[in-house]
């Protein structure tokens, strides 16, 4: 998995400069968690987004687009991960998950 390993090397690059917090180190981490839940690797997948998430709430709030748009990208990644491990009528855990991070409603920023 050539891909991969290069993402990672470029994540791990910019948690070395410009640093963990940074917002281009919080995209490569997204990025390389919609790879991973695109290759398959959901599990892996979930465990980066749910940290990107966390941060990007810390740095942006939890109503920022790019907060947003990575917590969209951790509801794929539960939902794929879900998918692989049971149908989607057995398992509806992937909805509580995306409550959990969003909330009751859906945060309308545009507003």
């Amino acid at each position: 998995m050539e891909a991969r390993d290069t993402a990672q090397e470029v994540v791990d690059q910019y948690m070395k400069v410009p640093g963990e917090k940074h917002p281009y180190t919080l995209a490569a981490q997204n990025n390389l968690g919609v790879y991973l839940s695109g290759t398959g690797e959901a599990e892996r997948a979930e465990q980066i987004l749910t940290l990107v998430v966390a941060s990007m709430r810390e740095r942006f709030g939890r109503e920022h687009p790019n907060t947003l748009f990575c917590v969209m990208n951790l509801a794929n990644a539960t939902a794929d991960r879900a998918t692989s491990r049971w149908s989607w009528r057995r398992n509806s855990g992937w909805r509580c998950n995306c409550v959990r991070h969003w909330g009751r409603t859906t945060p309308r920023p545009w507003r």
